[in-house]
C-alpha cells in the first residue's frame, strides 16, 4: 500500500514536470512568434520589449560577452531571422559601454538587417541603432567606426584628447544630410563653443553647426531628428 502511494506521488510529479515544461515551451515559443511578427510588419520598435524580457530572464553567473552570446543563439532560434551576430562586444564608450549586434530576416524577397545596441548594464538592455535594408551600407562599409580610416584616426585622437585632460566627453553621430550619409562630430559636448561638425564619408568637413563660429547647416537638409549616436566616450 505504501508503495503504491510513493508511486502514484512519483506519478503526479512527473506528470506537473511535464505539464510545465510544456507551457514554459508554449510561452517561450508565443514570444518568438510575437517577436517575428513585429519583424515582418516593421513595428521594430515593438521588438526590443521582447528582447528586453529575454535579457531580464539570464542568469546572473553569466558574464557579459555570455550573454551576448546566449541572446544571439535565442534570436536565431526565432523562425524568421535569417542570422544573428555580435558585431562589437563594448567597443561604444558610453557607461556602461555599449555593445552592438546585428539581426538580418526577410521582407518581401528582401533582407532587412536591425543593428541593435546592448547596454552592458546587469541587466543588458536593447535599444535600436539602426535599420539597413537590402544591401545597402553606410558609406559602403560594415562599420564606419573601424573601416573608414579617417573616422578611426579621428577617434583615437579623441581618446587620447580625453586621456590628457583636454576634453571630457565626445560624440559621434551618423546622420542623413543632402547629399547622404554623413556624421556629426561633437568633441566637446555641452561646450558653447564646440558645436557639430559635419563630415561627409570621405571626412571632408562639409560645415560646422551651432557654437560660436557655425551656423545651422540649413544648405546641407541636415536630419538631426533621426540621427544616430555611433560612439561615445566619458571621462
Amino acid at each position: 500500500m505504501k508503495k503504491n502511494k510513493i508511486l502514484t506521488i512519483v506519478g503526479l510529479i512527473v506528470i506537473f514536470t511535464l505539464v510545465f515544461g510544456f507551457v514554459g515551451c508554449d510561452k517561450e515559443k508565443d514570444k518568438k512568434d510575437e517577436l517575428c511578427s513585429y519583424l515582418n510588419s516593421e513595428n521594430l520598435d515593438k521588438t526590443i520589449p521582447i528582447i528586453n524580457n529575454y535579457l531580464a530572464g539570464q542568469k546572473s553567473k553569466l558574464d557579459d560577452e555570455e550573454k551576448l552570446e546566449a541572446l544571439i543563439k535565442w534570436l536565431k532560434s526565432c523562425p524568421c531571422v535569417v542570422d544573428a551576430t555580435i558585431l562589437c562586444v563594448s567597443c561604444i564608450y558610453t557607461f556602461p559601454a555599449m555593445s552592438e549586434i546585428s539581426i538580418s530576416f526577410e521582407e518581401n524577397e528582401k533582407k532587412v538587417e536591425l543593428i541593435l545596441d546592448i547596454l552592458m548594464s546587469n541587466p543588458l538592455k536593447a535599444s535600436i541603432c539602426s535599420i539597413n535594408h537590402g544591401d545597402i551600407k553606410t558609406c559602403n562599409v560594415d562599420n564606419p567606426l573601424t573601416d573608414l580610416p579617417w573616422l578611426k584616426e579621428f577617434i583615437n585622437r579623441l581618446e587620447q584628447d580625453v586621456e590628457a585632460g583636454f576634453s571630457h566627453n565626445a560624440r559621434i553621430y551618423q546622420c542623413a544630410y543632402r547629399d547622404g550619409v554623413g556624421f556629426l562630430l561633437d568633441i566637446c559636448v555641452g561646450c558653447p563653443d564646440a558645436g557639430y561638425w559635419l563630415r561627409n564619408c570621405e571626412g571632408e568637413s562639409l560645415c560646422v553647426m551651432y557654437g560660436y563660429a557655425g551656423d545651422k547647416c540649413v544648405e546641407f537638409n541636415v536630419d538631426l531628428e533621426n540621427k544616430i549616436l555611433i560612439w561615445e566616450i566619458n571621462h
